[in-house]
């Protein structure tokens, strides 16, 4: 008979890599992201948009950018430094904010350009690191074909048995066997001619002066892998694109498990105090008491959709029905205030 997860007492199973691997293919996919995290299965992104110093948006109020645009959205929460701030339309967008937007999928792409940045494809990535963490975004990347988001792709790896390997593996992939950070290596390789450049080492000093490198190359995107979270303000000053973690894949999974059915998904993001949830309203909770407007709802928390049938971004008429799915930004505090308005009991 065949085993099942249930025969070994297991309940949950997380493959960080893979978790990872997906994150950076999505961030290269949708080249103007910091961020892009999935919420109901696959319905509803949030997206993460750092802002151009010479991008149009910069000292504008939120409703004044809503009024501006036709395409319905919502600003869940900014981040302006090492602030977390949760908005309301009052606040204004400055320069360098990491502003995380959600929205409908499919208008990842018009969200982007409200907020000043261009749609140009990517189209020539080089991976630093043959882990199976860059195998898993190279074969992700060159499995599509050009005119369907597929990437020319060098991937460059130190292990000469690993780039042989890969080199096997991986078809459609220039696999170079060379240390990933060399610097003179890379730029012989064709650093400067490339639209992306993603450092997945376990040495997360050289990803950052590699990412460094390539931007002062004039590469359009840069992702790093990095975990130690002293790290993010300096990938943030740097001009570093994204930055991903194992560590923060392993966590969502853990939180989404650990907090119980009501709740969907939980979503932490690099250098954001705060999380966002995703969570099934229950039957007479509190919050279907009354449209949005007429609630007195704890500070430190944002509705942003609520999806059921159709995709609603939230706003002050919204009523929230029971059954529908809600994405929530709250910050850590009132996490607990956030899943008692769910409930039918009024616990969390």
């Amino acid at each position: 008979a065949v085993l099942t997860l249930d025969d070994f007492g297991i309940d949950l199973i997380i493959h960080p890599e893979e978790s990872t691997a997906v994150e950076v293919v999505a961030l290269l996919r949708r080249a103007a992201a910091t961020d892009i995290i999935d919420f109901c299965g696959g319905r509803v992104q949030l997206v993460g948009v750092r802002i151009d110093s010479d991008a149009s948006v910069i000292g504008m109020k939120l409703q004044e950018l809503a009024q501006r645009s036709p395409l319905p959205f919502r600003v869940m929460g900014i981040a302006r430094g090492a602030r977390t701030i949760v908005p309301d339309g009052n606040a204004t967008i400055q320069a360098n904010d990491q502003v995380f937007v959600i929205v409908a999928t499919g208008q990842v792409g018009q969200v982007t350009y409200m907020l000043g940045k261009e749609g140009r494809r990517l189209q020539r990535c080089m991976i630093l690191g043959g882990s199976n963490v860059g195998s898993r975004v190279a074969a992700g990347l060159s499995s599509r074909k050009r005119r369907d988001g597929g990437m020319e792709v060098k991937i460059v790896e130190a292990d000469r048995d690993r780039a042989e390997h890969l080199a096997e593996l991986l078809e459609g992939v220039l696999v170079i066997h060379g240390d990933p950070s060399d610097i003179d290596l890379l730029v012989r390789e064709g650093l400067s001619e490339m639209d992306a450049v993603v450092a997945l080492t376990e040495d997360e000093e050289a990803n950052l002066v590699s990412c460094l490198m390539a931007k002062h190359l004039g590469v359009r995107k840069t992702i790093a892998l990095l975990s130690k979270s002293a790290y993010i303000p300096i990938s943030q000053s740097i001009g570093l694109d994204a930055a991903v973690s194992q560590k923060l894949a392993v966590s969502r999974e853990v939180l989404r498990f650990l907090r119980g059915a009501h709740v969907q998904s939980v979503a932490t993001i690099q250098g954001l105090d705060a999380e966002v949830l995703e969570l099934i309203v229950e039957e007479d909770a509190p919050i279907t008491a009354a449209p949005l407007m007429e609630q007195n709802l704890p500070r430190g928390m944002l509705i942003g959709a609520v999806v059921d049938e159709n995709v609603e971004i939230a706003t002050g008429q919204t009523r929230v029905r029971p059954g529908a799915k809600v994405i929530v930004f709250v910050t850590p505090d009132r996490v607990s205030d956030v899943e008692t308005l769910f409930r039918a009991d009024g616990r969390a």
